[in-house]
């Protein structure tokens, strides 16, 4: 559950035309320190610009996704995307390892992940070739297939964050 008090804050926080948040719903903090943050496909909720955002569009966003939400390693991220004005939250695990956190990107089909040292994003170059034709369906798979079986052997040594 997230707390009024939070929810205000982060609602605030994804205002700026570059903010946003990556909040622990288990410890009540927000994520501070090294580590690479890659979204769990499909919990993303987008929202046009001028759409207001809310403490009471937070709490519900948190509820539904409890599941998730509740596992070790995973956090509630919201962002205002420069780009588009859009402003959106996901469920993410945060991985201390820059391979392990790009293995789980490709292995998900994600576009990026973001380093949260400096929240930059880092494209997800396989997908960005598949998506120009420079990568057929069947190698872009065999790439998937293959970060899915790296990030299944290394998960327990990386979620980061707890």
């Amino acid at each position: 559950m997230v707390s009024k008090r939070n929810a205000d804050h982060m609602a605030q926080m994804i205002q700026p035309q570059d903010g946003g948040f990556t909040f622990n719903t288990q410890t009540n903090k927000h994520f501070k320190g090294p580590g690479f943050a890659v979204a769990i496909p499909g919990n993303e909720e987008r929202h046009p610009p001028g759409y207001e955002i809310a403490r009471s569009h937070i709490q519900h966003y948190a509820r539904v996704h409890q599941n998730f939400l509740s596992q070790k390693g995973v956090h509630l991220g919201g962002w205002h995307d420069p780009e588009t004005g859009d402003r959106s939250f996901d469920t993410s695990e945060i991985f201390t390892h820059r391979e392990l956190g790009r293995s789980a990107m490709v292995a998900r089909g994600e576009d990026a992940m973001t380093n949260m040292s400096n929240f930059k994003s880092i494209r997800n170059p396989y997908k960005e070739a598949h998506a120009a034709g420079k990568i057929s369906d069947s190698d872009y798979e065999l790439m998937r297939a293959g970060a899915k079986s790296l990030e299944s052997r290394y998960r327990d040594q990386s979620p980061a964050g707890s």
